[in-house]
């Protein structure tokens, strides 16, 4: 122990020195600390600063040796400073003339002491009672130095805090409900956390107890939102963010358009090149978001497309958007996606659809029902003969009444292929629910067929025709009526039977 106004922790410093400021020959000198007992986890480090000199070559003559030693009572080399050396490009020096960390000072090929963990990656000395040992050797040839300086001594301890877990979120009308698990220290263990931050599109909003695991956001503006956790513990250590869980509340003037029944009987495969599904809502509406239900969580990029009806036979023309998603989720299901901004068509009549890319998620494909979804492999838009792709639409009527109140839907009516033989696809949107009545009739308007009489909800359908009357018998060729009917309103479109 000596005197040393300059020592980093005024002003008592270990040394190993003889009365003249040097040191002598033939020397081995240890210098033991107290016990000090460890945290049972997290990261543990340790340092010291120490100032010196005693002149070693490259067969190490003078040197020093720091060791730890815990409950196996056994001494375990930290630093051996002319055994390290060898294997590094560093050049041999004296310890620093001027106090210094022996971490900052001694930086051996690449192996950063600065990061040593006592609890991992040598000796998993947490929890134990350590006593460190400084060893001071020197050889009979003269003095070269000053000898060696020890002072400050610091253990540095990181909790290492898991992710929140599990981090799930539900919509209760238009308030945000979340709940996760509570996290573990990377060891298996369950943590006690004294606080989460919670956080909604990046920004924090609020901080709640570590003893609840969950939480209620009941102050959401209607739109897409993203909501991750950090736990905190010690009001200092923090876990890395939980996953991100993404909700989408969409705002009542919104209708949703869709033609499939909800189930993903199949995958719209590889090879599909570019896909689009039809609607046409019959007045003037906005498109805010989009809803697609993903069948391969494992592929993660999805091209949202939406074009006008303005091609070839009221195909996809005009690319009204583009917008490319990253799609993260564990399972298959739906997926809300935003639009980057509101696309506006004046007569409600459009595709959306997808890109297909080496990366591209595929989606889930309706058997149920068919007749508004099409394909493009480079040979022109072809309709897809068995199956709805599950891709829907938001939309936003922009003709109010003079109460504003919105106006609904067209009755919509179409089939495909016209002409055909002998059998095609008849779909129609109903503006509400209700009775529905459908119908063939012949050039004579004689009834030929009835197809469905029965209560259905709003939005998109379709059925098959297979060109047989109500006796089960095939009809001639020639021209035919399709009518429907629903809440008031009917519509009539000719179809033409060749053989």
């Amino acid at each position: 122990m000596a005197i040393d106004g300059t020592a980093p922790s005024p002003i008592r410093i270990m040394r190993c020195q003889n009365d003249q400021g040097s040191y002598d020959r033939l020397v081995r000198n240890c210098l033991v600390s107290p016990p000090i007992q460890l945290p049972d986890n997290g990261s543990i480090r340790a340092d010291f600063m120490l100032r010196g000199g005693y002149g070693y070559s490259y067969y190490g003559d003078d040197y020093f040796v720091w060791e730890v030693c815990g409950d196996d009572l056994a001494w375990h080399s930290m630093v051996y400073d002319t055994w390290w050396t060898p294997y590094t490009s560093i050049q041999y020096d004296d310890p620093p003339s001027e106090w210094s960390s022996l971490v900052d000072h001694y930086y051996y090929g690449g192996i950063d002491f600065d990061q040593l963990e006592l609890s991992g990656y040598w000796h998993p000395y947490s929890g134990q009672t350590v006593r460190f040992r400084w060893t001071f050797v020197t050889d009979y040839n003269a003095p070269l130095g000053i000898g060696l300086c020890i002072d400050d001594l610091k253990i540095y301890h990181t909790l290492n805090i898991e992710a929140p877990e599990n981090l799930q979120a539900s919509l209760n009308g238009c308030e945000v409900v979340l709940s996760w698990d509570q996290p573990g220290t990377g060891e298996g263990k369950v943590r006690e956390v004294d606080y989460y931050r919670v956080f909604r599109d990046g920004s924090q909003i609020a901080q709640i107890d570590g003893a609840l695991h969950t939480y209620t956001d009941d102050r959401v503006n209607e739109t897409v939102h993203a909501y991750y956790l950090i736990a905190t513990m010690d009001d200092y250590y923090e876990s890395e963010p939980s996953d991100t869980v993404s909700v989408t509340i969409i705002p009542a003037t919104f209708v949703e358009l869709s033609h499939d029944d909800g189930s993903a009987e199949f995958t719209l495969g590889i090879g599909v090149g570019q896909t689009a599904v039809h609607y046409n809502y019959g007045q003037s509406i906005r498109i805010r978001y989009i809803k697609a239900y993903i069948r391969s969580p494992q592929y993660h990029s999805l091209i949202i497309r939406v074009f006008d009806n303005d091609g070839a036979g009221g195909m996809p023309g005009t690319l009204l958007a583009q917008s490319q998603y990253s799609v993260s989720q564990d399972t298959e299901g739906w997926k809300y996606l935003g639009l980057q901004e509101d696309i506006v068509v004046p007569d409600g009549d459009f595709y959306i659809g997808t890109q297909e890319t080496t990366q591209n998620s595929y989606l889930g494909l309706d058997r149920n029902s068919s007749g508004f979804s099409y394909k493009n492999t480079g040979q022109g838009w072809i309709l897809i003969p068995v199956g709805e792709i599950m891709l829907h639409a938001f939309v936003q009527s922009t003709v109010t009444t003079e109460d504003n109140t919105l106006i609904p839907p067209a009755l919509d009516l179409s089939n495909y292929p016209n002409p055909f033989n002998p059998e095609t696809t008849i779909s129609y949107t109903l503006p509400a629910s209700g009775p529905v009545s459908l119908e063939i009739y012949n050039s004579r308007g004689q009834l030929v067929r009835r197809l469905l009489h029965e209560e259905q909800p709003a939005g998109g359908h379709s059925l098959v025709w297979n060109g047989k009357d109500d006796t089960g018998h095939s009809v001639a060729s020639g021209l035919y009526l399709c009518r429907i009917a629903c809440t008031g309103k009917h519509e009539t479109r000719k179809m033409l039977l060749l053989k």
